[in-house]
């Protein structure tokens, strides 16, 4: 949004409070590029200076400051023999999904194979807790519904209401 400082040039609506903007007063001018329909154009809100001001107070006064430390979060402290052993953890752990990808990618996967690495990526999320817990790309990712299934069972009950009538 592009905010200006200017006088009105004419009457008008202050975005924030009731009271109206006369020609010739001070106004806070804010514009923001708009496009629907394939047209572009600029919305324009108007307010006062102080109903400006007193806007960006009340929004402060919702979000209070909250300082945050820069950077990812750290782990617990762990000795250095833990972290390396963390570390091996997360290779074998990616070295394992690695396989994975590369057995679902051939023609005719053995699912022996794949059977026998997802319980390694089952023993190495386990084995992972006692060095400070699995990291949160670990976690399994909820199932999205089947639209398709339901895309089919829409299609046949409408052939049978379409057969009974």
């Amino acid at each position: 949004m592009k905010i200006t400082f200017s006088y009105a040039r004419g009457a008008g609506k202050c975005s924030f409070c009731p009271t109206p903007i006369t020609v010739g007063e001070p106004v806070v001018v804010g514009r923001t590029p708009v496009s629907a329909g394939g047209k572009n154009f600029y919305s324009k809100r108007r307010w006062h200076p102080q109903c400006y001001l007193d806007q960006g107070l009340r929004y402060l006064e919702l979000h209070p400051f909250t300082p945050e430390a820069k950077g990812r979060p750290r782990l617990p402290t762990l000795p250095i023999g833990d972290k390396l052993r963390r570390l091996s953890i997360l290779r074998r752990h990616a070295t394992t999904l690695q396989r994975i990808r590369a057995e679902l990618r051939k023609p005719k996967p053995n699912f022996d194979t794949l059977a026998r690495l997802g319980e390694r990526v089952e023993l190495l999320r386990t084995e992972i807790s006692t060095y400070g817990g699995a990291p949160k790309s670990w976690q399994p990712k909820p199932e999205s519904p089947n639209t398709l299934i339901e895309v089919v069972t829409d299609d046949i009950s409408c052939q049978l209401e379409m057969s009974e009538v």
